[in-house]
């Protein structure tokens, strides 16, 4: 009796699956910078609080006149309607657009389009430096206390099933279930 061998299933890594479609990827523990100011739309200077009680962030970097990041848009409004059933996880932009009247004209886009994501702008571009960026868009997936854990480059699908994925491989599971 001839036994028929059948080829054992490649298990596929989620973050490889979900990364090999962007521009570069990074998995390092890295502080987020504490002197990192951001603009609501008043205008009013603020900083992202890390510690006890704080949400993962996926902080996206973008401005008004990238295609790549218009084209990303409604994918992380996808994530981010899915986000408001997890208190642990949310999603945040940041618009490198200069700002308009003292406003940030890509935030006030972002306001009246997605008012459910939090969006802020930034007023100079030491940004460039501050975070290493090449390019734009990029995302930060950012711990609670305040630690850079994978740098995301380049515009993301992030309702696809490969990103859900990778997000359930690389957060604590009561974050993304």
């Amino acid at each position: 009796m001839a036994v028929m061998a059948f080829p054992a299933q490649a298990k596929t890594d989620p973050v490889k699956a979900f990364v090999k479609k962007l521009d570069g990827f990074s998995a390092e523990q890295k502080p987020f910078p504490e002197k990192f100011k951001i603009y609501s739309v008043d205008d009013v200077e603020t900083s992202l609080a890390f510690g006890k009680d704080q949400p993962w962030r996926l902080i996206n970097f973008w401005a008004s006149w990238c295609a790549p990041c218009i084209k990303e848009m409604p994918s992380l409004k996808v994530l981010q309607d899915r986000a408001k059933n997890m208190k642990n996880f949310k999603v945040v932009l940041v618009s490198s657009d200069m700002p308009v009247n003292g406003k940030g004209l890509s935030y006030m886009i972002v306001n009246k389009n997605m008012p459910e994501i939090e969006a802020f702008y930034v007023k100079d571009h030491f940004l460039w430096q501050t975070f290493d960026l090449v390019g734009i868009p990029t995302s930060l997936l950012v711990s609670p206390e305040g630690k850079i854990a994978y740098t995301l480059m380049g515009d993301a699908e992030w309702d696809s099933p490969e990103a859900a994925a990778f997000f359930r491989a690389v957060l604590p599971p009561s974050v993304f279930p």
